[in-house]
């Protein structure tokens, strides 16, 4: 009855780190700072264009806006778990479908760039009734992508949901340009008119896919984890 019963504390968790001490190196800034204006020119594109009436329609000017705008959401939605981890806040599954459409929609641009290359290279274009073949093909590919990235995070803890859906992105664009660039390469021997626009359009989103998906918060991660193996 007179012994000193210990007060029990928390255990300390061996994948959480101490917090930040010191200044970050400069080649952190300097690659957020690089990714910053990359994203900063992908907002200029449709202003550009837009000073241009003359060649560009406002239904071209229209789509780039959309799509500049549909990246920059997938951007900050594969954001969303490193910055939760980085502050130490909980991870819910309800906070994953962000994530899980960001990742989904890109995917979907994937499979258009894929089958915008694929109609030029096998000259499907010219049958009027598969004009939007492309544009259902990315729908099914975004439901379709949404459904399996919920299936592995359900699987899966939430923290590494993030670290699975940046590998299957870079995997998925790796794939898509394997499939457009040797297209395009084939594409631009034809002597036709506007060859190659089609392919072209499907290397564009395989860099931009491949581009959200190495964003600065895989570099921010390496520092992390370099920063930890040094103590």
């Amino acid at each position: 009855m007179g012994r000193d019963v210990p007060i029990p504390t928390s255990p300390t968790l061996s994948y959480e780190s101490r917090p930040a001490s010191g200044r970050r190196p400069g080649w952190v800034w300097a690659v957020s700072s690089v990714y910053g204006l990359l994203m900063l020119a992908l907002l200029s594109v449709p202003a550009y264009f837009w000073s241009d009436r003359s060649n560009w329609s406002g239904d071209i000017v229209i789509a780039i806006a959309v799509v500049v705008l549909l990246l920059l959401f997938a951007w900050f939605a594969l954001l969303m778990i490193p910055v939760r981890m980085r502050q130490r806040r909980p991870i819910t599954r309800r906070a994953l479908w962000i994530p899980l459409l960001g990742s989904g929609l890109l995917c979907a641009g994937l499979v258009f760039g894929a089958a915008a290359a694929l109609f030029e290279l096998f000259k499907l274009d010219k049958f009027s009734w598969l004009d939007a073949a492309p544009f259902y093909a990315a729908g099914a590919g975004w439901c379709l992508w949404t459904v399996v990235f919920w299936l592995i995070a359900r699987r899966t803890s939430p923290e590494s949901v993030g670290a699975r859906l940046h590998r299957r992105l870079i995997a998925g664009s790796a794939l898509e340009l394997l499939i457009a660039v040797p297209a395009h390469l084939v594409v631009r021997r034809r002597d036709e008119c506007c060859a190659g626009i089609e392919t072209g359009m499907g290397i564009c989103f395989g860099v931009a896919t491949m581009l959200v998906a190495f964003g600065p918060c895989v570099m921010f991660l390496s520092y992390r984890r370099i920063r930890d193996i040094s103590r």
